[in-house]
């Protein structure tokens, strides 16, 4: 994964599992420790003219925008997850990530637009890693 993507796609995954959106402080508190406010804000100035977010007016502040990701990014957040529970609920683990990885890089292959399929790819790799340090139990120890 090239690293130029790796701060776009923790912002649009940060983004996305808010499906109201965020404001910018909201964004920058979740991102605090990963990436300077300023730094934030560029980045969320490319992905607009990328056209991967949007800005939308918050319906319950007048003078507060919120940030949401484009419908192909929500779309690939949502097929690119472990559907409910955690690793250690899994019963027939081998079988589950199978399924998951084959089923993740089906979806993955129908994706035309090539931003969006490194960020599908980028969310696969990420679950992958997240599963296996919740399997060896070493929390904290690895960023990916």
């Amino acid at each position: 994964m090239e690293s130029k993507w790796q701060l776009d796609f923790l912002i649009l995954d940060t983004i996305a599992s808010v499906k109201r959106g965020l404001g910018v402080n909201e964004l920058s508190r979740i991102l605090s420790g990963k990436v300077s406010k300023v730094k934030l804000i560029e980045e969320i100035k490319k992905l607009r003219e990328e056209g991967l977010i949007k800005v939308k007016k918050d319906p319950k502040h007048k003078q507060r925008s919120l940030i949401v990701v484009d419908e192909k990014i929500l779309e690939a957040f949502d097929n690119v997850k472990i559907n409910g529970g955690t690793v250690r609920d899994i019963g027939n683990l081998s079988e589950k990530l199978r399924s998951y990885i084959v089923t993740c890089s089906s979806y993955i292959s129908t994706i035309t637009n090539p931003i969006v399929k490194k960020y599908a790819t980028y969310r696969l790799l990420r679950q992958f890693s997240e599963i296996m340090v919740s399997i060896l139990g070493v929390k904290g120890e690895f960023d990916f």
